[in-house]
Protein backbone atom coordinates (compact mmCIF):
# COMPACT_ATOMS: atom_id res chain seq x y z
CA UNK A 1 0.00 0.00 0.00
CA UNK A 2 1.14 3.47 -0.77
CA UNK A 3 1.92 5.78 2.12
CA UNK A 4 0.08 9.03 2.59
CA UNK A 5 1.81 11.70 0.47
CA UNK A 6 2.67 15.06 1.98
CA UNK A 7 3.19 18.69 0.95
CA UNK A 8 6.08 20.92 1.92
CA UNK A 9 7.45 24.34 1.03
CA UNK A 10 10.85 25.99 0.75
CA UNK A 11 11.25 29.74 1.06
CA UNK A 12 13.79 31.93 -0.69
CA UNK A 13 14.16 33.58 2.73
CA UNK A 14 12.13 33.47 5.93
CA UNK A 15 12.11 37.22 6.67
CA UNK A 16 10.59 39.52 4.08
CA UNK A 17 10.49 43.31 4.05
CA UNK A 18 6.98 44.73 3.73
CA UNK A 19 6.29 45.56 0.08
CA UNK A 20 9.13 43.41 -1.32
CA UNK A 21 8.98 40.03 -3.08
CA UNK A 22 9.65 36.41 -2.11
CA UNK A 23 9.76 33.07 -3.97
CA UNK A 24 8.00 30.02 -2.51
CA UNK A 25 8.75 26.55 -3.86
CA UNK A 26 5.90 24.09 -3.17
CA UNK A 27 6.66 20.36 -3.42
CA UNK A 28 4.97 17.03 -2.76
CA UNK A 29 5.88 13.37 -2.31
CA UNK A 30 2.97 12.42 -4.60
CA UNK A 31 4.60 11.21 -7.81
CA UNK A 32 1.66 11.86 -10.13
CA UNK A 33 -0.01 15.00 -8.80
CA UNK A 34 -2.54 16.41 -11.26
CA UNK A 35 -2.67 19.98 -9.95
CA UNK A 36 -0.57 22.36 -7.83
CA UNK A 37 -1.26 25.88 -6.61
CA UNK A 38 -0.53 28.46 -3.93
CA UNK A 39 -3.54 29.66 -1.97
CA UNK A 40 -3.14 33.36 -1.12
CA UNK A 41 -4.93 36.68 -1.42
CA UNK A 42 -1.65 38.30 -2.49
CA UNK A 43 -0.69 38.75 -6.12
CA UNK A 44 1.33 35.74 -7.33
CA UNK A 45 3.40 34.87 -10.39
CA UNK A 46 4.41 31.46 -11.75
CA UNK A 47 8.15 30.77 -11.41
CA UNK A 48 8.27 27.31 -12.96
CA UNK A 49 7.20 23.73 -12.21
CA UNK A 50 8.20 20.09 -12.37
CA UNK A 51 6.56 16.72 -11.76
CA UNK A 52 6.53 17.11 -7.97
CA UNK A 53 7.00 20.86 -7.48
CA UNK A 54 5.79 24.29 -8.48
CA UNK A 55 7.30 27.66 -7.60
CA UNK A 56 5.56 31.00 -7.15
CA UNK A 57 6.72 34.57 -6.66
CA UNK A 58 4.82 36.99 -4.45
CA UNK A 59 5.92 40.32 -6.02
CA UNK A 60 4.43 42.58 -3.34
CA UNK A 61 4.14 41.22 0.19
CA UNK A 62 1.65 43.78 1.52
CA UNK A 63 0.04 41.78 4.34
CA UNK A 64 1.57 41.36 7.79
CA UNK A 65 0.28 37.79 8.37
CA UNK A 66 -0.40 36.46 4.87
CA UNK A 67 0.45 32.76 5.52
CA UNK A 68 -0.11 31.38 1.98
CA UNK A 69 -0.70 27.63 1.55
CA UNK A 70 0.81 25.18 -0.94
CA UNK A 71 -1.54 22.46 -2.10
CA UNK A 72 -1.56 19.60 -4.63
CA UNK A 73 -4.21 17.26 -6.00
CA UNK A 74 -3.08 13.63 -5.78
CA UNK A 75 -5.27 10.89 -7.42
CA UNK A 76 -4.76 8.33 -4.64
CA UNK A 77 -4.85 10.71 -1.64
CA UNK A 78 -8.14 12.47 -1.01
CA UNK A 79 -7.19 14.11 2.27
CA UNK A 80 -3.73 15.45 1.48
CA UNK A 81 -3.44 18.54 3.66
CA UNK A 82 -2.10 21.84 2.30
CA UNK A 83 1.07 23.25 3.81
CA UNK A 84 0.89 26.71 5.39
CA UNK A 85 3.94 28.87 4.70
CA UNK A 86 4.94 31.04 7.64
CA UNK A 87 7.43 33.90 7.29
CA UNK A 88 8.16 37.11 9.16
CA UNK A 89 7.23 40.40 7.52
CA UNK A 90 9.26 43.35 8.81
CA UNK A 91 9.52 47.10 8.38
CA UNK A 92 12.50 49.19 9.46
CA UNK A 93 11.71 52.22 11.63
CA UNK A 94 11.27 55.33 9.52
CA UNK A 95 12.38 57.65 12.33
CA UNK A 96 14.05 57.37 15.73
CA UNK A 97 13.70 60.65 17.62
CA UNK A 98 14.78 61.70 21.11
CA UNK A 99 12.57 64.53 22.38
CA UNK A 100 14.47 67.77 23.11
CA UNK A 101 16.15 67.70 26.51
CA UNK A 102 15.84 71.03 28.39
CA UNK A 103 18.22 72.46 30.99
CA UNK A 104 17.82 70.23 34.07
CA UNK A 105 18.50 71.25 37.67
CA UNK A 106 20.85 69.07 39.71
CA UNK A 107 18.89 66.56 41.77
CA UNK A 108 15.72 66.82 39.70
CA UNK A 109 14.14 63.86 37.88
CA UNK A 110 13.53 64.18 34.17
CA UNK A 111 11.82 61.76 31.76
CA UNK A 112 13.63 61.08 28.50
CA UNK A 113 11.30 60.19 25.60
CA UNK A 114 12.31 58.21 22.51
CA UNK A 115 9.89 57.89 19.57
CA UNK A 116 10.21 55.05 17.05
CA UNK A 117 7.92 55.29 14.03
CA UNK A 118 6.29 52.56 11.94
CA UNK A 119 8.31 49.47 12.89
CA UNK A 120 7.48 45.74 12.75
CA UNK A 121 7.53 43.21 14.22
CA UNK A 122 7.69 45.00 17.57
CA UNK A 123 8.63 41.78 19.40
CA UNK A 124 11.99 41.91 17.58
CA UNK A 125 12.67 45.51 18.62
CA UNK A 126 14.78 46.91 21.45
CA UNK A 127 15.34 50.56 22.40
CA UNK A 128 18.49 51.75 24.21
CA UNK A 129 19.02 55.04 26.02
CA UNK A 130 22.73 55.83 25.87
CA UNK A 131 24.71 58.47 27.76
CA UNK A 132 28.16 58.75 26.29
CA UNK A 133 29.32 55.14 26.15
CA UNK A 134 27.08 54.06 29.03
CA UNK A 135 23.72 52.34 28.78
CA UNK A 136 21.06 54.05 30.88
CA UNK A 137 18.14 51.78 30.02
CA UNK A 138 17.20 48.96 27.64
CA UNK A 139 13.56 48.36 26.70
CA UNK A 140 12.51 45.14 24.95
CA UNK A 141 9.15 43.91 23.62
CA UNK A 142 9.55 40.13 23.30
CA UNK A 143 6.01 39.48 24.59
CA UNK A 144 4.36 41.63 21.93
CA UNK A 145 2.04 39.56 19.70
CA UNK A 146 1.00 42.04 16.99
CA UNK A 147 2.23 41.65 13.42
CA UNK A 148 1.46 45.13 12.06
CA UNK A 149 3.87 48.06 12.05
CA UNK A 150 3.13 50.77 14.58
CA UNK A 151 4.63 53.76 16.37
CA UNK A 152 6.20 53.37 19.81
CA UNK A 153 6.97 55.81 22.61
CA UNK A 154 9.56 54.69 25.17
CA UNK A 155 10.27 56.64 28.37
CA UNK A 156 13.07 56.53 30.94
CA UNK A 157 13.45 58.74 34.01
CA UNK A 158 16.88 60.01 35.05
CA UNK A 159 18.14 62.11 37.98
CA UNK A 160 20.35 65.04 36.96
CA UNK A 161 23.89 64.98 38.36
CA UNK A 162 26.57 67.65 38.03
CA UNK A 163 29.09 65.04 36.85
CA UNK A 164 27.19 64.36 33.58
CA UNK A 165 27.14 68.00 32.41
CA UNK A 166 28.00 68.22 28.73
CA UNK A 167 27.72 64.49 28.02
CA UNK A 168 25.99 63.30 24.85
CA UNK A 169 22.71 61.40 25.11
CA UNK A 170 20.79 59.53 22.41
CA UNK A 171 18.41 56.63 21.88
CA UNK A 172 19.15 53.68 19.63
CA UNK A 173 16.56 51.31 18.12
CA UNK A 174 17.56 47.79 17.02
CA UNK A 175 15.39 45.45 14.94
CA UNK A 176 17.00 42.05 15.51
CA UNK A 177 15.78 39.41 13.01
CA UNK A 178 18.58 36.95 13.81
CA UNK A 179 18.94 34.00 13.20
CA UNK A 180 16.50 34.11 10.27
CA UNK A 181 17.61 37.54 9.07
CA UNK A 182 19.91 40.50 9.64
CA UNK A 183 20.15 42.99 12.51
CA UNK A 184 19.25 46.61 11.76
CA UNK A 185 20.06 49.61 13.98
CA UNK A 186 19.06 53.27 13.82
CA UNK A 187 20.00 56.08 16.23
CA UNK A 188 18.46 59.42 17.06
CA UNK A 189 20.44 62.64 16.73
CA UNK A 190 22.76 63.31 19.67
CA UNK A 191 21.75 65.81 22.34
CA UNK A 192 23.96 67.43 24.97
CA UNK A 193 22.99 67.30 28.64
CA UNK A 194 22.81 70.76 30.18
CA UNK A 195 22.81 70.51 33.97
CA UNK A 196 22.30 73.60 36.12
CA UNK A 197 23.21 73.72 39.82
CA UNK A 198 21.03 76.56 41.13
CA UNK A 199 22.05 75.82 44.73
CA UNK A 200 25.73 76.40 43.93
CA UNK A 201 24.84 79.61 42.10
CA UNK A 202 22.82 80.88 45.08
CA UNK A 203 25.68 80.07 47.45
CA UNK A 204 28.14 81.89 45.19
CA UNK A 205 25.91 84.98 45.02
CA UNK A 206 25.40 84.96 48.79
CA UNK A 207 29.15 84.55 49.39
CA UNK A 208 29.93 87.46 47.06
CA UNK A 209 27.39 89.69 48.83
CA UNK A 210 28.78 88.76 52.26
CA UNK A 211 32.33 89.48 51.16
CA UNK A 212 31.29 92.89 49.84
CA UNK A 213 29.70 93.76 53.17
CA UNK A 214 32.82 92.72 55.06
CA UNK A 215 35.04 94.79 52.83
CA UNK A 216 32.79 97.82 53.17
CA UNK A 217 32.69 97.40 56.95
CA UNK A 218 36.48 97.33 57.22
CA UNK A 219 36.89 100.34 55.00
CA UNK A 220 38.79 98.34 52.40
CA UNK A 221 36.09 98.91 49.84
CA UNK A 222 33.62 101.67 49.23
CA UNK A 223 30.72 101.44 46.91
CA UNK A 224 30.22 105.16 46.58
CA UNK A 225 32.68 107.94 45.67
CA UNK A 226 33.34 110.56 48.35
CA UNK A 227 31.78 113.95 47.88
CA UNK A 228 34.25 116.76 47.23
Amino acid sequence: ARGQPSVSARLERSVVEFGSSVVINCSTTCQNATFADLETSLEKEDEGQGRTWRAFRLPNVSQWDAMPACYFVCPYARDMKPHRVNFTVYRLPELVVLDPVPVIEVGENYTLTCRVSSVAPVRKLSVDFLQGGKRLHLQTFENDTEHEARDLVVNHTVTARRAVYGEVIRCYAVLDLWPEGPVFGKASFNQTLNIMDYTAISVAIASTATLALILVGTGLYSCCPKKQ
